[in-house]
């Protein structure tokens, strides 16, 4: 049995010398304004669409500049009507080490509705949550820290 060494030798100096950083400058997979958009199908039927964004600016928070970054889903069509699903998510993430400092996600799936707010402390190691119920009359619970 013959063993090939030469497809494993440029796998391991593509490891080595192919991922390395470039001296002092950290790159991202993604740019600002960059924006992407996906059908979800089932079969031949578009059920949903849902896009992901990058706003074309910094936005500034805590004095720090940050990406925006937002998702958002919903279905489409006869199944809007059947089974409405709106969701929304999104950060500000910090932009020179990617660390999010602060979160949000709006939920209405249905008749469930559910609106979340999450403040990052990085420097202290804590989060806090902060819960609204929109289809009550008392719309915040406790805050949680943890």
């Amino acid at each position: 049995m013959r063993v090939r060494v030469y497809p494993l030798l440029w796998f391991l100096l593509l490891i080595v010398f192919g991922f390395r950083e470039k001296e002092g400058v950290l790159e991202h997979a993604f740019a600002k304004g960059e924006s992407l958009q996906f059908k979800i199908n089932f079969g031949f039927l578009t059920i949903g669409k849902g896009t992901f964004e990058i706003a074309s600016q910094a936005e500034s928070y805590l004095g720090q500049d940050c990406y925006r970054v937002s998702v958002k889903g919903a279905t489409t069509g006869l199944l809007k009507w059947v089974a409405p699903v709106y969701d929304e998510w999104g950060a500000l993430i910090r932009e020179d080490d990617l660390t999010p400092l602060y979160t949000f996600r709006n939920i209405r799936e249905g008749r469930y509705q559910l609106e979340e707010q999450v403040f990052i402390q990085p420097d202290q190691g804590t989060l806090t949550v902060e819960s609204l119920k929109p289809h009550r009359k008392v719309k915040r619970r406790p805050t949680r820290y943890y």
